[in-house]
């Protein structure tokens, strides 16, 4: 354990005597741990929780074909339309 500590303390001195290293050093760490938190926390959020509805097995897609192009975004009179005359 005393060997540790002498080790500690000739890094910590190392790291104060060469300050620009323990800048960019810290900086490059905080930069990763933060795309990394980021990156995660949108994975988490979107594919790997599922999806806060009662029945997630019952849900559908639904797309349209207009001028042989596959369409996905409705506007909402075609929305209603659907939802009132769909079974």
């Amino acid at each position: 354990m005393n060997t540790f500590w002498q080790d500690l303390r000739y890094g910590l001195r190392m790291l104060l005597k060469n300050r620009g290293f323990t800048l960019v050093t810290v900086l490059t760490l905080a930069l990763g741990l933060g795309a990394n938190l980021t990156i995660f926390s949108f994975v988490d959020t979107f594919f790997l929780r599922p999806l806060p509805v009662q029945k997630p097995y019952q849900l559908a897609t639904v797309t349209a074909t207009r001028n042989s192009k596959l369409v996905w975004g409705y506007a909402y009179p075609e929305y209603a339309h659907l939802r009132d005359h769909s079974q």
